[in-house]
Parts: structure tokens; C-alpha cells; sequence
């Protein structure tokens, strides 16, 4: 058998704030968001000699709007109680009222939603409603 070994290491943030706005390659967004504390972790599994480093985050408390023309072509809206990823996916409980179409060419995926219930495919594929989201990376990151 072989030997299995974990070790997880991690940071607390304090709060922070940012807005920004500009051209991205396949359209142009305004952004601004706000978050109070997030936790920012790697967890290692070694088994048998070899393994994969799984690299994770959990935000708590984060707040984003922002308009978006291009490509994808929404306006986002989000109040998070948390939400926690790593490479095979993401998941958020909150409030979320977004409102999109189009292709995320950072996300790789057609990405659809009305008032935060919304359907993504593609490298990602996921659901939302406004109270909850999932995302699976099935190819990972």
C-alpha cells in the first residue's frame, strides 16, 4: 500500500475593496467589488510517491457589480455569504441577480442568465439560481 501524506496551508485576509474598468480582448467592463474576510489555502495529497497539490480558496462575506459589453454581455450583481473553489469547481451561496449572454472566453463556456437562475456549458459547465450556484470544471483548470 502506499502512503498517503496531507498537509494544508492557509491565510486569513482582512477586508478589501477594488474597482477597475477597461477593454478586455473581447469587450470592454466596468467592475467593482468588496469582500470582508477570505481565506486562501493549499491543500497537498501526496499517495504512494506521487499526487496532485489541490489548490483551494473560501471567500466570506463578497460583494460585486458590474456591467460588461462584448463577447459576454451582462450586468452582474452578487452579495456572497461564501463561496469556496478549487480546481474541479466552485460553489456559492448568496444573493445573485446577474444577468448575461454570451461566451466567457476567460471561463471557456456559453454562459446564460435571467435575473440569477442561469445555465453555463462548455469547459465549465454549471447552474445558478439566486440563492445558490455550482460550477464543475470536469477538465479542471
Amino acid at each position: 500500500m502506499g502512503e498517503s501524506v496531507s498537509n494544508t496551508q492557509g491565510a486569513y485576509k482582512g477586508s478589501s475593496a477594488s474597482a477597475n474598468a477597461g477593454s478586455t480582448g473581447t469587450g470592454y467592463e466596468a467592475k467593482a467589488s468588496a469582500s470582508y474576510e477570505t481565506w486562501q489555502g493549499t491543500h497537498g495529497t501526496q499517495v504512494g510517491g506521487g499526487g496532485d497539490t489541490v489548490r483551494n480558496t473560501t471567500d466570506y462575506l463578497t460583494a460585486t457589480a458590474a456591467a460588461k459589453a462584448g463577447a459576454l454581455t451582462g450586468i452582474e450583481a452578487k452579495a456572497n455569504l461564501v463561496e469556496a473553489k478549487d480546481q474541479s469547481g466552485k460553489v456559492t451561496i448568496g444573493l445573485d441577480a446577474t444577468t448575461q449572454l454570451g461566451y466567457d472566453t476567460q471561463a471557456g463556456s456559453v454562459k446564460a442568465s435571467l435575473l440569477g437562475f442561469g445555465v453555463s456549458a462548455g469547459k465549465e459547465i454549471g447552474i445558478s439560481t439566486p440563492l445558490f450556484s455550482f460550477t464543475w470544471t470536469p477538465w479542471g483548470s
